[in-house]
């Protein structure tokens, strides 16, 4: 048994583990795929890729994905003929110690809600249920321009932000998001210096009200951290934000987005159904701390 920690995944790794990802969503009825780049960790040094590999075969994989300094998210797969024999394990315990060195004690489990082998696992490792959360997907080819009205406000513009806007957007995303204003701002800064990803931001008389961020990906990209400070919302801002998003990205050749929202956030799905974004799969949230030896 041999397990690499990575950093990042060179392109003969990621296509071990997408061959892995891939036997395990068919054999269990799953479509979760994994993120396999690390430019969205909040923490540019942190090691997130786990590879465990069994007589030269890659049998595991875990991925840490870090969007605040308090908790990570943790995903993984294992070949259905390896399982139960601590492969998993293994790798979740090289894990916790990456954690502790960056003074990260919670963890976030992924499971898919007919995923009865990750339930088990998150559960049997202590776990409590959090949340469920809806991955959405529109394609952008059945997309109508719609709330057009918003944009035609002067006063009103939308673009992408660059770093002089690094504290002004870091403080409108603690706001909306509840956030610590350093955490905000780590996060702010690594988007504006990825290659992939745009922070779009929305702008009343030059105040910034609003922000929305693109990963962009091969013809599809993905919408996270889209919101509307509190004394702005319900007047058409947000509405007229995600729609200026979807028409650029349009013109950037992006055939499908995707996104990510609270099965609780009963507004937010208004208006997601109402611009065409379609329920892909749900996911499940079970989150537990790691133990400290004593």
């Amino acid at each position: 048994m041999h397990l690499e920690k990575l950093h990042q995944l060179d392109k003969q790794q990621k296509i071990e583990v997408k061959k892995l990802v891939s036997k395990c969503l068919t054999a269990d009825g799953l479509s979760r795929e994994l993120y396999l780049d690390n430019d969205m960790n909040l923490y540019e040094n942190l090691d997130s890729f786990f590879l465990l590999y069994d007589q030269k075969q890659l049998v595991s994989v875990l991925t840490i994905f870090q969007m605040n300094e308090r908790e990570a998210e943790i995903s993984g797969y294992t070949l259905p003929d390896k399982r139960k024999k601590g492969y998993f394990t293994a790798l979740l315990n090289a894990a916790e110690e990456e954690l502790l060195d960056f003074d990260i004690y919670d963890m976030v489990f992924v499971a898919e809600p007919n995923s009865t082998s990750g339930k088990m696992a998150a559960l049997s490792l202590g776990a409590s249920f959090i949340k469920s959360e809806y991955l959405l997907r529109l394609k952008l080819e059945d997309y109508t321009k719609k709330y057009s009205e918003f944009l035609s406000n002067l006063n009103f513009i939308v673009k992408p932000l660059t770093s002089k806007d690094i504290m002004q957007a870091a403080y409108i995303h603690s706001e909306i998001f509840k956030t610590e204003f350093q955490e905000s701002e780590e996060l702010i800064q690594n988007i504006l210096e990825s290659d992939c990803m745009v922070c779009y931001g929305a702008k009343l008389e030059e105040e910034l009200i609003g922000i929305c961020n693109v990963n962009y990906g091969k013809n599809k990209a993905s919408i996270f951290g889209y919101g509307v400070i509190p004394r702005f919302q319900g007047k058409g801002y947000g509405k007229g934000l995600i729609n200026y998003v979807l028409r650029q990205l349009i013109k950037d050749k992006v055939s499908e987005v995707t996104l990510q929202v609270s099965s609780n956030s009963k507004n937010a799905m208004k208006i997601y159904n109402y611009l065409g974004f379609q329920i892909v799969t749900q996911y499940d949230y079970y989150g537990c701390q790691i133990e400290l030896e004593e």
